[in-house]
């Protein structure tokens, strides 16, 4: 509640395990505010949030693994179209994505025309969405830059 920002990350593949431990991250987050006595819960974040807008623009949350993966496994659904967050005091401190951008940002471009199915995507929009990720959580009101500014005035 000082100012930080917690990004996290990870599959919300339709496997049950998976699910699960989408659910467990959901409700450890939930349950850390609540430790220090604050009621959150989770929201889709609107397409129009500053997120996709703050330095690269996009029309809401770029494909992650979960495109190609839907490609490779056509007979299961795998595109998650939000990103989720809490809000506290009109700040967001906590975004949450099911896209699996891990993949993108470590495994996409490798060993491209090898076989391997991560190899030949490109990962330009999922690496802009990082930067606007960090950008945002540097600079939104509230946050950690905004609070060590104002006390150096």
């Amino acid at each position: 509640m000082g100012g930080g920002f917690v990004f996290a990350d990870c599959s919300h593949f339709s496997h049950a395990t998976v699910n699960a431990d989408y659910r467990s991250l959901r409700d450890a987050i939930v349950g850390a505010l609540a430790s220090q006595g604050i009621k959150a819960s989770f929201e889709k974040l609107p397409n129009s949030h500053p997120v996709y807008h703050c330095y690269f623009d996009f029309d809401g949350p770029p494909v992650g693994a979960d495109g190609p993966l839907s490609r490779r496994y056509p007979n299961s659904n795998h595109i998650v179209r939000y990103t989720e967050g809490v809000e506290t005091d009109g700040r967001l401190v906590t975004l949450l994505s099911s896209k699996f951008y891990i993949h993108a940002w470590t495994r996409w471009g490798t060993r491209p025309g090898q076989g391997i199915w991560w190899g030949d995507q490109n990962p330009t929009r999922q690496l802009q969405f990082g930067v606007n990720t960090i950008i945002f959580a540097l600079t939104q009101e509230g946050s950690l830059t905004h609070r060590l500014l104002e006390s150096m005035r």
